[in-house]
């Protein structure tokens, strides 16, 4: 059988599907290990697999729902205090950076230590723009992937630097929005 070789994937831009694209690598890491249908072939060992979320905190967004629900061997952790500034955001800048940094604390020790297959750190590229981590820390994380070990991250506003240690990126474009003509963000679509 071939060595895997690990890829660092980014999913930017302005428009919407970027987290969807991750859950999308999920369902299809998820049935890594497990036999064809029709066949009684497994495909080798079941795929270690994390989803941590950034800025993002609240546990009833569906995504959380169906890890949870449907997906419980995805480890699925919340690095974020909400969306800093806005939404009524009352809390501390020092407490959104702790939670970001501590996200990228626990995406190494995943990766390095706990041998992970797929981390996928959702929203990480806001962090940095949103200055709540150094670029630098995200590079260093990029840089410090094993070879087989695949990683993902998520937002907007993924800078050159990891643009250019990336695999394969892909952006992202809006080009009409529901809430231009005033329509709110719909269960189900949106969260």
């Amino acid at each position: 059988m071939p060595i895997r070789r690990g890829l660092t994937l980014i999913y930017t831009g302005d428009g919407k599907g970027k987290t969807s694209a991750s859950l999308g690598l999920i369902v299809r890491a998820a049935a890594q290990g497990s036999a064809p249908t029709g066949s009684t072939a497994s495909s080798g060992k079941p795929w270690r697999i994390a989803f941590l979320q950034f800025i993002k905190q609240w546990d009833f967004l569906s995504e959380h729902k169906t890890l949870r629900d449907r997906f419980p061997e995805v480890t699925h952790e919340l690095y974020g205090e909400g969306f800093v500034g806005i939404l009524g955001d009352k809390k501390p800048r020092q407490v959104h950076e702790k939670a970001a940094m501590a996200g990228i604390t626990r995406a190494k020790q995943l990766l390095t230590a706990e041998n992970y297959d797929l981390v996928i750190l959702d929203e990480i590229c806001g962090t940095v723009t949103g200055n709540l981590v150094p670029e630098a820390a995200v590079l260093e994380l990029m840089d410090a992937k094993p070879a087989a070990a695949h990683l993902a991250l998520t937002g907007r506003g993924a800078t050159a630097a990891m643009i250019a240690r990336a695999d394969l990126v892909t952006e992202m474009r809006e080009v009409k929005h529901p809430f231009q003509q005033g329509i709110q963000a719909q269960r189900g679509i949106d969260f």
